[in-house]
């Protein structure tokens, strides 16, 4: 009967150290995604502002600005080589990066 007794405490116990590894391993993983999604959100924050520039030159329409210069689209692509320099250092001041 002692004997019995021993293992059900034995195993009381492996179940204890089980659940405990669990929560170690689910704070791992939490930590892990955490980082991920914060890596995402960095880079749609950056890509953010170029989106919104390339989306307003590829419209087909009359009167955008730069449209009739011979450097439009170098000018464009340095505002959005600005832009996203600018991100970078918005993200940088606020110690995301």
């Amino acid at each position: 009967m002692a004997r019995i007794d021993a293992l059900v405490d034995d195993l009381d116990a492996l179940q204890e150290r089980g659940r405990t590894l669990q929560d170690e391993l689910k704070a791992h993983e939490a930590e892990k995604t955490t980082k991920r999604l914060t890596v995402l959100a960095m880079v749609s924050a950056m890509l953010l502002p170029p989106t919104f520039i390339t989306g307003v030159f590829g419209m087909n329409v009359n009167g955008l600005p730069l449209q009739g210069t011979i450097y439009g689209f170098a000018a464009a692509c340095g505002l959005m080589a600005m832009s996203v320099a600018a991100m970078l250092f918005v993200l940088w001041r606020i110690r995301l990066i």
